[in-house]
């Protein structure tokens, strides 16, 4: 299994730390894993290397004004922005990098833990 991190942008170019888990055989299918609001990404990283050592492609990010791209005060930062504007970012940049297909199914509603499968 491969572990790359990278930035991803939400939807109006605010920059999203992102940890990609990709499996060493092809992808059975991709999950794009919304954390917890407020949770950093890492929390999941030991779930996301299970799903990736089960075949899964795995993506999780943190949302803006948490983890390493966090400023020191979130003065300004609107929750809503995560599920609007952060989630279907990734979504789209998902989208465009990682599939040829629409989405499969998904997670709960945004506010707890979510997740994509494609």
């Amino acid at each position: 299994m491969i572990e790359r991190n990278m930035t991803i942008p939400a939807k109006d170019g605010y920059p999203l730390n992102a940890k990609a888990f990709v499996p060493e055989s092809p992808p059975r299918r991709f999950i794009q894993f919304n954390s917890g609001t407020g949770i950093p990404k890492e929390f999941h990283t030991n779930f996301c290397r299970f799903l990736a050592h089960s075949g899964y492609l795995t993506l999780i990010y943190d949302y803006r004004g948490i983890g390493g791209l966090a400023p020191e005060k979130l003065k300004g930062f609107d929750a809503t922005d995560r599920g609007f504007l952060d989630a279907s970012g990734v979504f789209d940049w998902v989208i465009a990098n990682y599939l040829n297909e629409k989405e499969n199914s998904h997670g709960p509603h945004h506010g707890q833990t979510d997740s994509r499968i494609y």
